[in-house]
């Protein structure tokens, strides 16, 4: 709803209203404070939940992984029950009917057996082609007329109980479909007698060599990795085997033919549940882990800190505590892990127990005093529905143990540009605004830093006051609401053309964000002063300041304040001694890069000489060495080698990635083979003003 000052300038002048839209603009630039969120002490910056996990598996090696080549008897199939290795009753026999020695691949640790019930055998090899999880699969090949069974051996057999449920699952797929693959459960009791699974009445019948065959243990394959299960009740305590038998002996196993058969088998799960889980191949070591940050200017000793969480409601309990001299330099990490780090987790069980039964509503806290925690909280993440957060907790929709909560180095910094190769990966965690769900972004690919982890130096934002949080929502929300009100207002038919607009030093506006200004506007501007400073016309073009506000404002993140405007202005109409042909597109690039460069506007002719020097390609005349060292970090990455700075080109990458220098000339043939190299590097196109001068240093320093 329009306020009433907007209802009463709508019944004046289209003239008026524009005025008054600019007055309002002008009110809240100097009465509605600027946000900067900064900190004077540590600051809970990377947080990963992700308890040690049991796994339910009863199977040794289920992913059939440490495959060895072993010498053995060939394996036979007692077919007349004589107890005696009768000729016809073994593999590949010769013709003096003796029983040979053989090659075959097996485990070197829980190994199974192959059991041939056909006049020759298959074979049985390692699939690293396409297994389904690790690196290992079984293979398992047949001829015609033949039927082969691979199972447990002695010492990897599985203990089972009585009256308790379990779920046997594998995954499993053929070479041509239609392949069909038979599931047998034998078990041996306490006192060695030897029992089958009866599919069809639901228990462990006498022993027999082929067990009768039922639709429920009969599974037909497909030509993708698919999971097959089966669950059931035993009614004996014991020793249980599995066994897998593929091929063909006529009808037996459901097939008219007798061609050969080709299947795989990959990741066995038997576990005491009512239905099949996640396949785990053994069990998972925690991964949690909190990472503190020193965002200040100076080195902070962390003895008696105390780092403590919650789950839900119950008591805050201690998660770690420094108890020595720690001294934390300015830009550094201290982090507390499960295993590792500079200390490790206080009490994993007792965490990874809360944990469980949290839900994910847990929250951490730190304090500069061990002794009294609750009144020296100096930071607070809170997740989910957790009663203990800073603004608003933060949501867990998209989370999974997976990924880590990472605190921003700027307010507009993104999970992007604080991942590996973004712009703000290396600028620190010290943005803090006392909001959870706006200091944090969701990391799919965590990283911990610890005391040894090189110091990232965290700049600060200018701004000319402070505010809390809520008041640069307020003036956001302010600054959206005479958006759409000018929106309205230049939509109107009669709105008078822009030169008969009368001058005014500061000017709102909205239009497409990079939207070249035509030339025909462009055209009026006239300078007035000759210093290096941004122009300022004798007629203002209010569709350009438009355009440029919106620019100004997603970059610094709030309304331009004071000096601010000068890049307003720098951007509508450019600047004394940039080279001709610059766009408002490219000031837009400059000023960007300038901006992630040195963390502030230009504020005197000093910084819109460095602009100029940077359109030129030219170095600034300060240098700023964290601009540097970023870029060496992306050379390094790129090239797989170290900066030589006695190498002319190794040194101009460096200087064109940390100050965004421009060329003169541009070759596009040249950026265009570079975009391949950068795509190899980063898999991804350039998104960033950033990536674009990645991508530039690439192309025109000629490092080899």
């Amino acid at each position: 709803m329009k306020s009433n000052l907007f209802v009463f300038l709508r019944n004046k002048s289209v003239l008026t209203i524009f005025f008054g839209v600019l007055l309002i603009l002008a009110l809240v630039n100097v009465f509605l404070p600027q946000a900067m969120a900064t900190a004077t002490d540590m600051l809970l910056s990377e947080v990963r939940i992700s308890p040690a996990v049991t796994s339910p598996n009863l199977q040794d090696n289920p992913s059939f992984e440490t495959w060895t080549s072993s010498t053995l008897d060939e394996p036979w199939f007692d077919a007349n029950d004589d107890s005696i290795v009768d000729v016809g009753e073994y593999c590949d026999y010769d013709s003096s009917g003796t029983r040979t020695t053989y090659s075959q691949a097996l485990f070197s640790t829980g190994s199974l057996s192959i059991l041939p019930l056909g006049s020759t055998c298959g074979t049985f090899t390692e699939e690293t082609t396409d297994p389904y999880v690790d690196t290992s699969a079984i293979k398992m090949a047949t001829g015609a007329s033949e039927l082969q069974t691979i199972t447990n051996v002695v010492g990897s057999q599985m203990s089972v109980s009585t009256s308790t449920e379990y779920t046997v699952s594998f995954y499993a797929k053929g070479e041509s479909g239609s392949e069909k693959i038979y599931l047998t459960i034998y078990l041996k009791d306490g006192s060695a007698v030897e029992y089958n699974w009866n599919f069809t009445s639901g228990a462990f019948d006498a022993y027999s060599e082929i067990p009768s065959i039922d639709q429920s243990n009969l599974f037909t394959l497909t030509t993708s990795w698919a999971r097959y299960t089966y669950t059931f009740t035993s009614d004996k305590t014991g020793s249980m085997a599995l066994s897998f038998s593929s091929g063909t002996d006529g009808a037996l196993l459901g097939r008219a033919d007798t061609t050969n058969m080709t299947i795989y088998l990959d990741a066995a799960q038997v576990e005491a549940a009512s239905a099949a889980t996640t396949f785990m191949s053994a069990d998972t070591a925690s991964a949690t882990f909190l990472e503190l940050y020193n965002p200040t200017d100076s080195a902070i000793d962390i003895d008696n800190y105390m780092v403590q969480y919650r789950k839900a409601s119950d008591a805050w309990a201690e998660f770690g505590a420094v108890t020595t001299t720690t001294n934390v330099p300015s830009g550094g990490f201290y982090l507390i892990k499960a295993s590792g780090g500079d200390q490790t987790l206080t009490d994993e069980t007792a965490f990874d127990v809360a944990y469980n039964a949290s839900s994910g509503n847990m929250a951490f806290r730190v304090c500069t005093n061990s002794a009294d925690c609750a009144s020296t909280v100096i930071d607070t993440l809170g997740l989910a529905s957790s009663p203990s957060y800073e603004g608003v907790a933060f949501d867990l929709s998209s989370w999974d143990t997976s990924m880590s909560f990472e605190r921003k180095a700027y307010s507009a910094s993104t999970v992007v540009t604080m991942s590996s190769g973004g712009g703000d990966v290396i600028a620190g965690n010290g943005y803090d605004s006392d909001v959870n769900t706006d200091d944090f972004v969701l990391r799919t690919t965590p990283d911990p830093q610890s005391l040894a982890s090189s110091v990232e130096v965290y700049v600060a934002p200018v701004s000319t006051t402070t505010s809390s949080a809520g008041n640069q929502k307020a003036a956001q929300d302010y600054y959206d609401e005479l958006i759409r009100q000018q929106e309205e207002l230049l939509q109107e038919p009669d709105l008078p053309e822009v030169n008969e607009v009368p001058a005014i030093d500061e000017t709102p506006g909205e239009t497409e964000i990079d939207q070249t200004v035509p030339e025909t506007d462009i055209e009026k501007i006239v300078p007035v002063v000759e210093s290096t400073v941004p122009i300022l016309p004798t007629e203002k073009n209010i569709i350009s300041e438009a355009l440029s506000l919106k620019n100004v404002v997603l970059l610094i993140s709030r309304l331009p304040f004071g000096s601010d405007w000068d890049s307003v202005h720098f951007l509508s109409y450019g600047l004394n001694g940039l080279q001709d042909g610059y766009t408002q597109r490219d000031r837009v690039g400059l000023l960007n890069d300038y901006y992630n460069t040195n963390h502030d506007l230009p504020r005197n002719e000093s910084d819109w000489v460095n602009i100029v020097r940077m359109a030129d390609g030219l170095i600034p005349n300060e240098k700023v060495v964290e601009s540097e060292r970023r870029a060496i970090e992306q050379f390094v990455r790129i090239y797989k080698r170290s900066v030589d700075f006695s190498n002319k080109s190794d040194e101009k990458f460096v200087h064109m990635l940390a100050y965004g220098l421009r060329v003169q000339d541009r070759d596009l043939q040249q950026e265009q083979k570079t975009l391949t190299l950068y795509v190899s590097v980063f898999e991804r196109l350039p998104d960033s003003s950033y990536h674009w001068s990645v991508l530039r240093a690439m192309a025109y320093s000629d490092v080899q």
